[in-house]
Order: structure tokens, then C-alpha cells, then sequence
């Protein structure tokens, strides 16, 4: 590595407590090598308890009786598998799609919506909702919000390398870190969302060039095992398929960009 090439640093947005680690472990194991990297997660905590039913079935499958303990879990989680490779973890603490509520409702639904908490949700079912792909309106500020935020974290930095999920599976969460991602730095690099890649499958995005990292699989899975609160839900008996992380870089990138995919391919 030459001088030059030292002071780039890798930023992963993420928007999950593991997301960034299933995409991209082995791509960010190895940048930890050569330059300074840190995952930034935007969707780290829960204003409160679980309301609707998508919420309490999704922290109950993670045997947790309170959504607050398994959000701290998790961010543990997060600190302690990244920690180990030395890269560093910010939480952002914008809450979860489904624990995000429509603002400014009237008196009468929002009464009822302590009956039917879904009324007030603006993600209330999972597969109908959070996985529509379909950004709502009602997080417009969490939009703006998201994108001073991450200007500043990237501005603090000398053209960094920018990592962040192309949104396969159409998780509304992922769906809009990207659009958040791709308006603020269009340089941004997109990985291919796994596991939602095993079914949902890509190949390309227009005007990007596709880049393949095989990954160290025994380092991988042990990466991914550290997230025990989700792990064994995702992965049964962690059984997790043997797959290469896709990444799409734009085709007139900064050439330092490429400089740094020499580096690790070669590594």
C-alpha cells in the first residue's frame, strides 16, 4: 500500500444490527487489513415495547420478552464480532420499520389504535408492508434526518469508500438507506442483500460493474454465528449456505476505488 492509498477508509452503511457482516463480512474482513473501516447502522433501537403483531412475533422468535433487551443485544452483538476484526461500529438509534408510527394522527385514532395498534403503524404487517418495497411518505423526515446525518459522517472523511445494501428483497428499510445512500454519494458501492439473495437472485445494476469476493467461509460463519440473537432464527442448526458476497461498483469510478479492489483480490 502506498502512502496515499493508507489515509482511504471503508464506511459500510447498514441498515440492520447484521446486515453489513451477512453481505459483506469477508469483504470487510479483509479492508480492515489495509485501511480503517467502520459500519455505520441507521436501524439500532425500539422507541418501546412490541404493539402490533408482526412486532411481538418478530422479538418472541428471538426469545426475548421485552424489544428493548433484544435491541441492546443485538448492538452488543454488533460491537463485539466487528470489535474483534478492529472496525469500528456507530449506531445511529433510528428505530426499526416496524416500531415506526404515523405522526401527527388525530385524537380518535390514535385511541383506537390501542385496540388495533396496526391503525396507527405506518409498517403494520410484515410480508404485506415491510416487505413491499415501498417507502411511505410518513418517513420523510426520518429521510432528511438520515441523509445530514451521514453527509457529516462522510464529509469527516478524505473520499471514502462507501459501501451500502442494493435493497434485494425489497425490505423497506433497506429500500431506503439506499436511496438515502445513492442521493448523498453517488459513488456509493452496493452489495447484494443475503440472505434475501437466495431467493430474491441479481446479477446486475445498470451502469455498475459486478465485483465477486469469496470470502474466508470458517471466518464468515463465525461472524455470523456472533449474532446469536438472530443467528440459529435465520440459519436453523447454522447451516449457512457457502455464498459469494456480490458487490456492483459504477463503471466510472474514482480509480482509487479500483487501487483498492486490486488490493483485496489480492489478498
Amino acid at each position: 500500500m502506498t502512502a496515499e492509498k493508507s489515509t482511504q477508509t471503508a464506511i459500510f452503511v447498514s441498515p440492520h444490527l447484521d446486515d453489513a457482516v451477512l453481505s459483506a463480512g469477508g469483504l470487510i474482513t479483509r479492508l480492515a487489513k489495509i485501511i480503517p473501516v467502520e459500519v455505520v447502522t441507521v436501524f439500532t433501537q425500539v422507541p418501546g415495547p412490541a404493539k402490533t403483531a408482526s412486532a411481538k412475533r418478530f422479538v418472541k422468535l428471538a426469545k426475548f420478552s421485552r424489544a428493548e433487551d433484544f435491541f441492546a443485544q443485538r448492538r452488543r452483538e454488533d460491537k463485539q464480532v466487528l470489535g474483534s476484526f478492529g472496525v469500528n461500529t456507530r449506531h445511529l438509534g433510528y428505530p426499526d420499520a416496524l416500531w415506526r408510527q404515523k405522526p401527527d394522527l388525530p385524537r380518535w385514532l390514535n385511541r383506537l389504535g390501542k385496540i388495533v395498534p396496526e391503525l396507527t403503524h405506518i409498517y403494520p404487517i410484515y410480508d404485506l408492508f415491510v416487505l413491499s418495497g415501498r417507502v411511505a411518505n410518513e418517513d420523510s423526515e426520518l429521510r432528511i434526518s438520515l441523509a445530514e446525518k451521514l453527509a457529516e459522517i462522510f464529509e469527516r472523511n478524505s473520499k471514502p469508500l462507501v459501501f451500502t445494501c442494493a435493497g434485494v428483497g425489497r425490505h423497506v428499510d433497506h429500500c431506503l438507506v439506499r436511496q438515502v445512500c445513492e442521493k448523498i454519494w453517488p459513488e456509493v458501492i452496493l452489495w447484494s442483500d443475503f440472505p434475501y439473495s437466495l431467493i430474491h437472485t441479481q446479477t446486475r445494476e445498470p451502469g455498475r460493474k459486478r465485483m465477486i469476493i469469496k470470502p474466508d467461509w470458517k471466518l464468515k460463519r463465525k461472524m455470523i454465528a456472533g449474532y446469536t440473537s438472530q443467528a440459529g432464527n435465520m440459519f436453523p442448526g447454522l447451516i449457512i449456505p457457502k455464498v459469494n458476497e456480490k458487490f456492483f461498483v459504477k463503471t466510472k469510478s474514482d480509480l482509487r476505488q479500483l487501487d483498492i479492489w486490486r488490493e483485496v483480490l489480492r489478498g
